[in-house]
């Protein structure tokens, strides 16, 4: 329509000028997440390893249509081999939205939205779209997305992501706990007696006590140093992300949307969770132990000491994210009482370098021996 205009913003300056606005239309959808709010949006428009933009819709100066396209270089088993892709779920190394982050005002009619992603798609670099949780109520989005595949010849793939879990806690505590698994019961039993061998033992939500950011901080750091994930360069704690989380914590903890759950032992802090607040679910985005304490499953009490505190203070679940085949996320299998199927869109251009492989394994099977040989190999 002629009174819409489409703002293409880069700098995180320019987009502190309609983070209220953002935020009030993040509130009127029908579902969001931690991960819809102006804080997060900002931090990622700061995160270097992010080529980001975001795409808002003004209609005689109202925020409309807000659109959050990120590209980040990925390895993942849903790719032929790692590459730059597109999506609309900007993130800090591995934490990163629960949803698509694109917000609309259901009360306008004939929002440009295919236009405004278009625009935004052209001004990236991107190999593959890959947009999860293509669900039905961003049917708004994904249809776009299909709109702009079918105009431009381009190749799109529907298929699944890993489940995701969520720990439903709504029914209370003890519900919660009464459904958990024998073999999950056995374990916690023999954690507890472990830990009343220990004599002075607690567990602290540590934002409830009100101490500075920088002990709350200091404190994660610190038992995150002694983990098993010290060294790893995927966690968001690894020495190229953990200040960057870090500043996101802090914006999230000034605006009292951050809980930071501690077990510790003889005062020593011992093992953490950290989650972004929203509504009342909570989004767990680090956790750590000290690897000398492993016999005790710090994870496991952690997580049954959380659903007691957290459900006494008005929360009714925790979002758990993907469960993949790999060790560090079984656990979520043990906990999950709800796990929720996410369908995915693949958005592949036929003449750029990943195209022209797709169509080459697609088409030939003697291709696709090769390409998977060549690819262990290389690994």
């Amino acid at each position: 329509m002629e009174n819409d205009k489409i703002l293409l913003i880069r700098q995180k300056s320019i987009f502190e000028n309609w983070q209220k606005t953002w935020d009030d239309l993040a509130a009127k959808q029908s579902w969001t997440t931690a991960f819809h709010s102006s804080k997060w949006i900002i931090s990622c428009l700061e995160n270097p390893e992010l080529d980001m933009i975001l795409v808002l819709i003004i209609r005689y100066d109202k925020l409309v249509c807000g659109l959050a396209i990120a590209s980040h270089f990925i390895d993942s088993p849903a790719l032929l081999f790692p590459t730059q892709i597109v999506s609309l779920e900007p993130r800090i190394s591995t934490v990163r939205p629960a949803s698509l982050i694109g917000l609309l005002d259901k009360n306008e009619k004939n929002v440009p939205i295919k236009l405004a992603l278009k625009k935004g798609l052209a001004k990236i670099s991107w190999q593959v779209g890959f947009f999860q949780y293509c669900v039905e109520r961003e049917k708004w989005l994904t249809e776009a997305i299909q709109q702009i595949a079918r105009e431009n010849k381009w190749k799109l793939e529907p298929g699944f992501s890993a489940p995701e879990a969520f720990m439903n806690f709504s029914e209370g505590h003890k519900n919660f706990k009464a459904q958990l698994s024998s073999k999950l019961k056995r374990s916690l039993n023999t954690s507890y007696n472990h830990l009343k061998r220990m004599e002075v033992y607690d567990f602290r939500e540590l934002t409830v006590e009100k101490l500075s950011w920088q002990k709350i901080r200091n404190e994660m750091v610190s038992i995150f140093k002694r983990s098993w994930q010290a060294n790893s360069k995927h966690s968001p704690f690894s020495n190229k992300s953990r200040e960057s989380i870090l500043r996101t914590a802090k914006r999230f903890f000034e605006d009292r949307e951050f809980r930071a759950f501690f077990l510790y032992i003889h005062d020593v802090p011992i093992a953490f969770d950290a989650y972004f607040v929203h509504g009342k679910t909570l989004f767990p985005i680090i956790r750590g132990y000290d690897k000398k304490f492993r016999h005790l499953s710090p994870g496991n009490l952690l997580f049954s000491e959380a659903v007691t505190y957290f459900f006494e203070h008005g929360f009714t679940g925790i979002y758990l994210g993907p469960i993949r085949a790999e060790d560090s996320t079984t656990y979520k299998n043990r906990w999950a009482n709800e796990t929720w199927e996410i369908p995915n869109l693949k958005l592949i251009k036929p003449t750029n370098r990943y195209g022209l492989i797709y169509q080459l394994y697609n088409s030939s099977r003697i291709f696709q021996k090769i390409w998977w040989k060549i690819s262990k190999l290389i690994q």
